[in-house]
């Protein structure tokens, strides 16, 4: 497998009290297909030197194949619902980002741009600053 050099993204600063997370999005995008994509990020430090926790997870997409807000249905809830009406909300067909992946991998299609989020953890008894 071939082994792409590193991609390094400018640092960007994030601020937080004790126990509490913040996010940040990640969109990766390239010209041409590429397999095994790996995200890895330096753990987080604050001035006096403390190291944070840092969680990379992929956003996956869900297809959606029709434009609404949500279908009432009769049948179960695993059946797949068909519209009988036009949309009445203002989504559209295509992919939609939804459930957060526990993998940092993924392989990335040519022009297309995949997420991913960061969740960077204070705990309680973090120092300030």
């Amino acid at each position: 497998k071939r082994v792409l050099s590193p991609f390094s993204v400018p640092d960007v600063g994030i601020a937080m009290a004790r126990n509490e997370r913040e996010t940040l999005q990640l969109a990766v995008r390239a010209g041409r297909a590429i397999e095994g994509v790996r995200v890895e990020v330096d753990r987080p430090r604050g001035p006096d030197g403390a190291v944070l926790d840092a969680d990379v997870k992929v956003v996956g997409l869900v297809p959606v194949d029709h434009p609404t807000s949500y279908y009432r249905s009769l049948s179960a809830p695993w059946h797949r619902k068909i519209p009988h009406y036009g949309g009445r909300c203002d989504g559209w067909a295509g992919p939609w980002p939804d459930p957060l992946l526990p993998s940092s991998q993924f392989d990335l299609a040519a022009n297309t741009t995949q997420p991913v989020w960061l969740t960077v953890s204070a705990p309680k008894a973090a120092v300030p600053g």
